[in-house]
Parts: structure tokens; sequence; C-alpha cells
């Protein structure tokens, strides 16, 4: 026999038994509201938490199921990024939320029709990347993209509070090379054909060991030789010269040497512990238009006159003004694994050049005023170079 809620299914008095079936449904009503209160609640502090609305509540519905958010690790004018718990994995993951915005009040970012940072990201894999493990869209709205989480932070913030050695340095740069290779395709027609277009420090993850870096953030990238309207959107400071004086009713297009340029000021800020200049603007940048006037003679002139020949004309070619006439990220990456056993030498102190006199600094185009702080080495750096590896 059956019972249900402490009383037989046959009693005697049929009134009475319906009466306790009514309450018992009455109460798993209850019971249900009760968790569905709870669940909207959940949705609507998650909303708040992302800065998103909450009239589509299916969607918010069926992250907050599954990903449980924790800490911000990051955010911007368009995306954030959490660390969150995945309970069905059991694992942490890396949320970033990034708002989807309407495209003529985003100029110039998104302009391939059938690309957006979900479509990019689920597309990469490659061991220096970082991997999108799950994705949610509300189009028009909001998306969201699960990737691995890298406990070890970003390489900015590693290599100035000290928790990488420079001896991992040229790992790193040959890691990101290798990575960039993949993406810009190259003759490889299988492989994406796709440029960053915002390689950085901050753009580069550490994993737990701290001794694989991973290229990430893909919310800029777009199809190598696509073109674009408006001002570029970017990192200044990592910028091509051909970014610059770009009108919002002007328009440019993608290349590869783009983000050879970018990775050239990455390792100039490993090396150097600076960005060679902080523009590459010769209209406003004192820096770079000496470097510029200074033609066949910058490899006279510091820190260039520091560093061994190949690796000198490896950064001087990634600094081209032509994004056509830059190397490619394979060529760089074959440079790199020539000289990486030496790469702690490249920088050679025993016979520094002299500083320029001021009549120098005229014919380049600065006064002797205007002139900056010259670039410092790390000590790790300062190595003599032997003969055999010029």
């Amino acid at each position: 026999m059956v019972h249900v809620a402490g009383f037989s299914t046959y009693p005697t008095n049929v009134r009475a038994r319906r009466a306790r079936v009514r309450a018992c449904v009455r109460d798993c009503l209850a019971a249900c509201v009760c968790a569905c209160v709870r669940r909207l609640t959940c949705v609507h502090e998650l909303s708040q938490q992302i800065h998103a609305p909450t009239h589509d509540l299916v969607f918010f519905v069926c992250v907050s199921h599954r990903y449980e958010l924790d800490v911000k690790l990051d955010s911007g004018s368009f995306a954030e990024v959490w660390r969150a718990f995945d309970m069905e994995a059991d694992k942490v993951v890396a949320i970033k939320v990034v708002s989807r915005l309407p495209r003529h009040r985003f100029p110039g970012v998104v302009q391939d029709d059938d690309l957006d940072e979900v479509t990019i990201t689920k597309g990469l894999n490659h061991p220096n990347i970082v991997r999108l493990l799950d994705s949610f869209v509300d189009p028009g709205k909001i998306e969201m993209l699960v990737l691995e989480y890298l406990p070890g932070g970003d390489l900015y913030n590693a290599v100035n509070e000290e928790e990488v050695s420079p001896d991992q340095y040229p790992s790193f740069m040959m890691q990101l090379t290798s990575a960039l290779e993949y993406m810009h395709g190259g003759e490889h027609t299988h492989r994406p054909q796709l440029v960053h277009f915002d390689v950085k420090l901050d753009n580069v993850l550490l994993d737990e060991t701290l001794q694989v870096v991973k290229l990430c953030d893909f919310g800029l990238t777009g199809r190598n030789g696509s073109t674009r309207r408006g001002v570029p959107h970017g990192t200044p400071e990592y910028m091509a010269p051909e970014l610059f004086g770009i009108k919002k009713d002007g328009s440019y297009t993608l290349h590869p040497g783009q983000d050879i340029w970018s990775l050239g000021s990455l390792i100039m800020y490993l090396l150097f512990g600076r960005l060679p200049w902080k523009v590459a603007d010769i209209e406003t940048d004192t820096e770079y238009r000496v470097f510029v006037n200074a033609g066949d003679g910058v490899s006279r002139q510091m820190p260039w006159a520091t560093m061994a020949p190949p690796l000198r004309d490896c950064l001087l070619s990634m600094f081209d003004p032509s994004p056509r006439k830059r190397p490619s990220a394979g060529a760089v990456g074959k440079v790199l694994t020539r000289i990486s056993a030496t790469m702690l030498s490249m920088l050679v102190p025993s016979a520094p050049p002299p500083s320029p006199s001021p009549h120098a600094l005229l014919l380049c185009g600065i006064s002797a005023a205007e002139k900056t702080q010259p670039f410092a080495p790390a000590p790790l750096l300062l190595r003599p170079l032997a003969t055999s590896e010029c």
C-alpha cells in the first residue's frame, strides 16, 4: 500500500483525503515559488554585478545555473572579466562579459559581418592562446565567454613586480611569436589568417607555473586585409605609425605587420624595462622623431648601439615604417630561436657609445633641452657577448 503525506491511499474519509492532497500540492507549489524567487534574486544580483539588464531572464538563469561568479579580475569600457567556479566541471574558470553595442556606436572595431569575439576565440587552437571553454550570446545585448583561468596574471604586472626572471624572457618572446605565426597563417591557408591588433604585455597571461604565456583578448581582432572605418581603436603606445593621423571619416586596412610592430615594442619593454617611445607619431613624439630622422645612423644611438647585430637588425626590421616590409612572425621566431641561448648577452656595456652632442641632437630634430632619459637595461642583461655569438 502506498502512503502519501502520512495517510493511506484508501482512507475511509474521502473528503479528508482530498483536503490533505490539496495541502500537499499547495506546500509543493510554495516550495517551488520560493526556489524560483531565490533563483531570480541570484539572477538579479548577477545582472547587477555585470551591469546588464535583467529582462532576458532565460539567458542569466542558464549562466548562473552552472557558473558562480567570485572576484572581478579586470574591467574596461565594454567588458569585464570575472573569476568564477564551474559547478559542473568542478574547476575555476574566467568569464568575460562583453557588451554587444550597435555597430554605429562603436565604429571601427567590428567591421567583419560574420566575426565577433566568440566566433574568433572559438576557432583558435594553440598552446599559447587562451582557450574558449563555453559561451553564451544574448543577441544585440551581451555575450559571455567562459575561458580557461590562468592564475599567473598578466605579463605586465609579473615583469614589474619581479614575479618572473629575465632568464624567462627569451622563452616568452618565442611563445608569443609562435602564437602570432599561427594567427597570421602565412602560407598555411588552413590557419586563421587573423590580425590580433592589440598585442601588449597586458594581453599576455601566465599559467600557474609562470613558465607558459598565452595571448588573450580578441575584441579588436579581424581578418587580414579587412578594411575598417574611423579612428583606430587600440593601445596607442603599441600601435604602428600608419595607424596615426586617421580621421573619423577615414579608413585603414588590417595587416600582420601591425602585430609585428606591437611585438617589437613588447620585446623592447622586456629588454629595457620601458617602451621605445610613447607613441609612434613623428608629429607629437620626440623619441620617435629622433629614431626616424637618424636613418641608417640609428644603430649608433642608444639603446640600439648596446645590442648585438642579430637582435638589433631584427628589431629595426620590426619597426620598419612600411607594414609590408616588416618580417613575418615566423621570420622573427627563427631569429629569436637562433639567439635565444645568448639573449641575456645581447646588451654590451663594455664599450658604450658616447652621448650625442647637442649639434647631433639638433640634426635629429631635437634640442638638448628636450633630450629624454637614456635607456637603462636591466642589470641581468649586462653580460659580455662572445665574438662567436655576433
